[in-house]
Formats: structure tokens, sequence, C-alpha cells
């Protein structure tokens, strides 16, 4: 399970599942969550946020902690771990970016391929 303490500088309301963050300085703190959330708001993409649970992104060795968390948002990713409950503070500033910082855990910037084609098998002969 993570916690979540988001703080909205843009100049929007967003919202965190249902639960509306005011403009230019609003905040709102979830309780321990687990499972898929999405940030929203006028003029913005998505943010995703998608738990883990056990499962690791492969290519990634150097994050050892047991539970894991991926953040994504505008085709960029952080991929954190932890250990007991994760603690994240996710920032939107004035201009609708968005900043990520660890409490309790580790995370690294990572490239996941959002899109590519898949490979046709080759014919049996």
């Amino acid at each position: 399970m993570f916690i979540l303490h988001i703080t909205n500088n843009y100049a929007a309301d967003i919202e965190f599942d249902s639960t509306t963050i005011s403009a230019k300085g609003g905040t709102h703190s979830t309780g321990k969550i687990k499972g898929h959330h999405v940030i929203d708001g006028k003029g913005l993409t998505v943010f995703n946020i998608l738990d883990l649970a056990k499962k690791k992104i492969p290519g990634y060795p150097s994050l050892k902690e047991t539970w894991g968390v991926l953040f994504e948002y505008q085709g960029n990713e952080i991929y954190a771990r932890y250990e007991g409950n994760g603690e994240f503070n996710i920032t939107f500033n004035e201009f609708g970016n968005a900043e990520v910082k660890t409490i309790n855990g580790e995370a690294l910037d990572i490239l996941l391929p959002g899109l590519k084609l898949a490979k046709e098998k080759p014919e049996d002969n």
C-alpha cells in the first residue's frame, strides 16, 4: 500500500479519482491505498498511477524493494519500489507539469515503449 500527497499549483482544478483538488495551491493526501488511480484535469493529460504490487519491471534490477508503483504522465514514467508503506509527493506546477518526490522508497526515471509494432510470425514452410 502507498500514500500520496498531491499539490495542485496549476491554473485549473484537478481530480484524483473522484476528489477535486483546487487550483493554485490545493492539496490532498490519501490514506493507504492500492490499485490503479488517475489524476486528471482540464487541459492536462491523464496522470496514471499503477500499483505493481510485487511485480517488477524487467531491466531495472537496482530496485530491490518488495512493492512497486508506476507513475506515467505525458509519455514519461517513474518506477518506484518500497518496503512497508510507500509514500510519495506529487506536485503539479503552474504550467501543468508534474514532479514526484519519494518520501519512503526508491525511484527511477524510466522509458517504456508506449507503442510498438508487433513483429509478424515467420511463415511456416
